[in-house]
């Protein structure tokens, strides 16, 4: 692929992102959000990480070596702990990820 070619391959997706999000947003941009719609958006980020973290947690079988599942596991445990105690979005994934990180150096 030459460099034209790639180029014109992320401006087309840059422009396809655009795209979807303004047909979505667009008609409330100058407006205010109507209140379901704003309360369902305070949800994105938590529901994409999920999405993104999920499969990672639930594989199995030959790929995992216990060692490597038991830290996943305590992660998930903290992280959920944290948010159902003191709720917020940012800190139980800083939590869950330094228990991660913390058993992860313990174990080996």
């Amino acid at each position: 692929m030459d460099n034209t070619a790639l180029w014109l391959a992320i401006i087309g997706a840059a422009a396809g992102t655009f795209g979807i999000r303004v047909s979505f947003l667009g008609p409330w941009a100058r407006g205010q959000f109507p209140p379901w719609l704003e309360r369902a958006l305070s949800f994105a980020p938590a529901v994409i990480f999920a999405a993104l973290i999920t499969p990672m947690i639930l594989r199995t079988g030959t790929d995992i070596p216990a060692a490597q599942l038991l830290p996943r596991l305590a992660a998930v445990a903290a992280t959920l702990a944290w948010a159902w105690r003191f709720g917020g979005q940012v800190w139980p994934l800083v939590v869950g990820m330094a228990v991660l990180h913390l058993l992860k150096v313990c174990i080996g």
